[in-house]
């Protein structure tokens, strides 16, 4: 590519970046967040698959807690409990507000493993798995980042979270949780 058409996309692409952040509200004090709708009640889409619920304290902090299934990896339940902040707003307009947040939780999971347990055995004339009854509790903590959009005119946020963390029990290692939270606010 000729170095000429490469500088004028270059600053395209900076004059473009330049009117969005000039024609964005800039960040607002994060004590605004969901004003007026304290308790959000809805479902998380992800992992786990879960019933939702987030209590707005005040200051740009809440709780927030999930109760559901671990479907993908494990047949289980498991609930977390976070607390989460919002340290601004990212965009704050009539029709919603953009913010992020970032958290600290514990997490409880109860599950009875499958074929996927590595103490499974697998029986190749029969082409089946046997001795995989093997049910467990474990517990461990993990750090929700996300992104949240909360609508004004109909309080519905929708939040896209992240959360790496580590099991302490039954074993030590890397977990990551996350999805879509749909919340309505009261």
């Amino acid at each position: 590519m000729p170095s000429s058409h490469r500088g004028g996309r270059i600053t395209a692409a900076v004059a473009l970046a330049a009117a969005v952040i000039t024609l964005t509200p800039g960040p607002v004090a994060a004590e605004e967040y969901g004003q007026g709708h304290d308790i959000g009640i809805g479902g998380l889409v992800g992992e786990p698959m879960a019933f939702s619920m987030k209590w707005l304290i005040g200051g740009g902090h809440g709780l927030q807690a999930v109760f559901g299934f671990d479907v993908w990896y494990r047949d289980g339940f498991l609930t977390a409990v976070d607390w989460v902040w919002h340290p601004l707003i990212i965009v704050s307009q009539s029709k919603f507000d953009l913010s992020f947040h970032i958290g600290a939780g514990m997490f409880l999971g109860v599950w009875y493993n499958r074929y996927w347990d590595y103490g499974c055995r697998y029986d190749p004339a029969a082409r089946r798995y046997y001795d995989c009854h093997d049910s467990d509790a474990g517990f461990g903590g993990h750090f929700p980042v996300g992104l949240d959009f909360l609508f004004q005119d109909v309080p519905i946020e929708l939040s896209l979270e992240f959360a790496p963390g580590v099991w302490f029990y039954p074993y030590i290692g890397f977990s990551a949780f996350g999805g879509a939270h749909v919340r309505y606010f009261f």
